[in-house]
Protein backbone atom coordinates (compact mmCIF):
# COMPACT_ATOMS: atom_id res chain seq x y z
CA UNK A 1 0.00 0.00 0.00
CA UNK A 2 3.00 2.52 0.72
CA UNK A 3 4.28 2.55 -2.87
CA UNK A 4 0.75 2.88 -4.11
CA UNK A 5 0.15 5.69 -1.85
CA UNK A 6 3.83 7.76 -3.46
CA UNK A 7 2.23 6.81 -6.87
CA UNK A 8 -0.92 8.25 -5.97
CA UNK A 9 -1.83 10.64 -9.22
CA UNK A 10 0.97 9.81 -10.91
CA UNK A 11 0.51 5.77 -12.52
CA UNK A 12 -3.06 5.49 -13.79
CA UNK A 13 -3.36 2.46 -12.42
CA UNK A 14 -3.50 3.45 -8.93
CA UNK A 15 -7.10 4.54 -8.04
CA UNK A 16 -7.56 7.90 -6.52
CA UNK A 17 -10.20 9.89 -4.34
CA UNK A 18 -11.07 13.47 -5.77
CA UNK A 19 -8.56 14.47 -3.07
CA UNK A 20 -5.73 12.59 -4.86
CA UNK A 21 -5.11 9.91 -1.92
CA UNK A 22 -5.83 6.12 -2.68
CA UNK A 23 -9.04 5.01 -2.41
CA UNK A 24 -8.08 1.38 -1.94
CA UNK A 25 -7.32 1.13 1.41
CA UNK A 26 -8.36 -1.87 1.93
CA UNK A 27 -5.95 -4.87 1.62
CA UNK A 28 -7.87 -7.30 -0.47
CA UNK A 29 -8.26 -4.28 -3.24
CA UNK A 30 -4.86 -3.15 -2.96
CA UNK A 31 -2.83 -6.41 -3.41
CA UNK A 32 -5.27 -6.89 -6.39
CA UNK A 33 -4.03 -3.31 -7.85
CA UNK A 34 -0.31 -4.30 -6.49
CA UNK A 35 -0.72 -7.72 -8.56
CA UNK A 36 -1.57 -6.05 -11.35
CA UNK A 37 1.05 -3.08 -11.17
CA UNK A 38 4.10 -5.78 -10.51
CA UNK A 39 2.41 -8.53 -13.79
CA UNK A 40 5.15 -7.04 -15.78
CA UNK A 41 8.25 -7.15 -13.04
CA UNK A 42 10.79 -4.86 -14.98
CA UNK A 43 8.09 -2.05 -15.88
CA UNK A 44 7.74 -2.10 -12.21
CA UNK A 45 10.97 -1.57 -11.20
CA UNK A 46 11.65 0.62 -13.64
CA UNK A 47 8.90 2.57 -12.37
CA UNK A 48 10.47 2.76 -8.66
CA UNK A 49 14.06 3.49 -10.30
CA UNK A 50 12.67 6.61 -11.81
CA UNK A 51 10.46 7.94 -8.76
CA UNK A 52 13.31 10.01 -7.91
CA UNK A 53 12.76 12.21 -11.04
CA UNK A 54 9.48 12.44 -10.52
CA UNK A 55 10.44 14.19 -7.37
CA UNK A 56 12.89 16.37 -8.84
CA UNK A 57 10.43 17.64 -10.94
CA UNK A 58 7.93 17.80 -8.51
CA UNK A 59 5.47 15.81 -9.59
CA UNK A 60 4.99 13.58 -6.47
CA UNK A 61 2.55 15.47 -4.37
CA UNK A 62 3.71 16.01 -1.08
CA UNK A 63 0.53 14.58 0.43
CA UNK A 64 1.84 11.10 -0.48
CA UNK A 65 4.85 11.29 1.24
CA UNK A 66 2.40 12.33 4.66
CA UNK A 67 0.58 8.91 3.82
CA UNK A 68 3.36 6.94 4.17
CA UNK A 69 4.93 9.02 7.40
CA UNK A 70 3.51 6.57 10.18
CA UNK A 71 5.21 3.75 8.52
CA UNK A 72 8.81 4.99 8.42
CA UNK A 73 8.05 6.02 11.88
CA UNK A 74 7.86 2.75 13.03
CA UNK A 75 11.18 0.89 14.40
CA UNK A 76 9.66 -2.37 13.22
CA UNK A 77 9.52 -1.31 9.39
CA UNK A 78 12.97 -1.66 8.03
CA UNK A 79 14.71 -4.10 5.77
CA UNK A 80 16.17 -6.64 8.15
CA UNK A 81 12.56 -6.85 9.94
CA UNK A 82 10.96 -7.80 7.09
CA UNK A 83 13.59 -9.53 4.80
CA UNK A 84 12.61 -12.36 7.44
CA UNK A 85 9.16 -12.53 6.09
CA UNK A 86 9.88 -11.70 2.55
CA UNK A 87 13.64 -10.58 0.83
CA UNK A 88 11.11 -8.82 -1.74
CA UNK A 89 9.07 -7.04 1.26
CA UNK A 90 12.38 -6.34 2.33
CA UNK A 91 13.49 -4.51 -0.36
CA UNK A 92 10.54 -2.20 -1.37
CA UNK A 93 10.71 -1.41 2.30
CA UNK A 94 14.60 0.03 1.85
CA UNK A 95 13.32 1.51 -1.26
CA UNK A 96 10.41 3.46 0.23
CA UNK A 97 12.69 4.27 3.32
CA UNK A 98 15.33 5.73 1.09
CA UNK A 99 13.27 7.65 -1.31
CA UNK A 100 11.51 9.07 1.70
CA UNK A 101 14.61 10.17 2.56
CA UNK A 102 15.42 11.49 -0.82
CA UNK A 103 11.95 13.59 -0.84
CA UNK A 104 13.30 15.01 2.49
CA UNK A 105 16.45 16.16 1.16
CA UNK A 106 14.65 17.43 -1.84
CA UNK A 107 12.20 19.57 0.00
CA UNK A 108 14.13 20.33 3.16
CA UNK A 109 17.86 20.84 1.89
CA UNK A 110 17.67 21.66 -1.43
CA UNK A 111 15.93 25.25 -1.10
CA UNK A 112 18.34 25.80 1.88
CA UNK A 113 21.51 25.25 -0.85
CA UNK A 114 19.64 27.41 -3.07
CA UNK A 115 18.62 30.24 -0.96
CA UNK A 116 22.88 30.19 0.11
CA UNK A 117 23.27 30.42 -3.65
CA UNK A 118 21.16 33.11 -4.21
CA UNK A 119 22.88 34.87 -1.09
CA UNK A 120 26.21 34.38 -2.70
CA UNK A 121 24.73 36.11 -5.83
CA UNK A 122 23.85 39.46 -3.59
CA UNK A 123 26.85 39.25 -1.71
CA UNK A 124 29.00 39.30 -4.30
CA UNK A 125 26.93 42.14 -6.22
CA UNK A 126 27.02 43.85 -2.84
CA UNK A 127 30.86 43.42 -2.58
CA UNK A 128 30.51 44.46 -6.18
CA UNK A 129 28.85 47.74 -5.41
CA UNK A 130 31.25 48.59 -2.36
CA UNK A 131 34.51 48.51 -4.48
CA UNK A 132 32.74 51.27 -6.89
CA UNK A 133 31.80 53.39 -4.04
CA UNK A 134 35.45 52.69 -3.38
CA UNK A 135 36.38 53.98 -6.56
CA UNK A 136 33.63 56.96 -6.33
CA UNK A 137 34.54 57.83 -2.97
CA UNK A 138 38.32 57.96 -4.38
CA UNK A 139 37.43 60.48 -7.33
CA UNK A 140 35.48 62.09 -5.43
CA UNK A 141 38.22 62.18 -2.41
CA UNK A 142 40.72 63.92 -5.30
CA UNK A 143 38.56 66.43 -6.77
CA UNK A 144 37.66 68.08 -2.89
CA UNK A 145 41.57 67.75 -2.99
CA UNK A 146 41.99 69.59 -5.67
CA UNK A 147 39.11 72.02 -4.75
CA UNK A 148 40.93 72.67 -1.40
CA UNK A 149 43.78 73.15 -3.06
CA UNK A 150 42.60 75.61 -5.74
CA UNK A 151 40.81 77.47 -2.83
CA UNK A 152 43.82 77.81 -0.52
CA UNK A 153 45.87 79.31 -3.81
CA UNK A 154 43.20 82.21 -4.16
CA UNK A 155 43.24 82.48 -0.37
CA UNK A 156 46.77 83.37 -0.56
CA UNK A 157 46.58 85.16 -3.71
CA UNK A 158 43.91 87.37 -2.10
CA UNK A 159 45.69 87.85 0.92
CA UNK A 160 48.49 89.10 -1.26
CA UNK A 161 46.65 91.39 -3.10
CA UNK A 162 44.91 92.81 0.12
CA UNK A 163 48.52 93.53 1.26
CA UNK A 164 49.30 95.14 -1.43
CA UNK A 165 45.96 97.36 -1.55
CA UNK A 166 46.53 97.64 2.10
CA UNK A 167 50.52 98.60 1.27
CA UNK A 168 49.16 101.14 -1.24
CA UNK A 169 46.23 102.93 0.82
CA UNK A 170 48.78 103.45 3.32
Amino acid sequence: IAVQHLYCGIDELIQVDNRGRLKETDLTASWKTSQKWMANPQKFMDQLLDFAKLIDEQKVAAQNFKAIKYLIDKPEFNKEELDIKSAAAGGVCNWIRNIYAYYEVVVNVEPMRIAVAEAKVKLAEATQGVEELKIDLKKEDAKLKDASEATDKLLKELDVETKKADTKAT
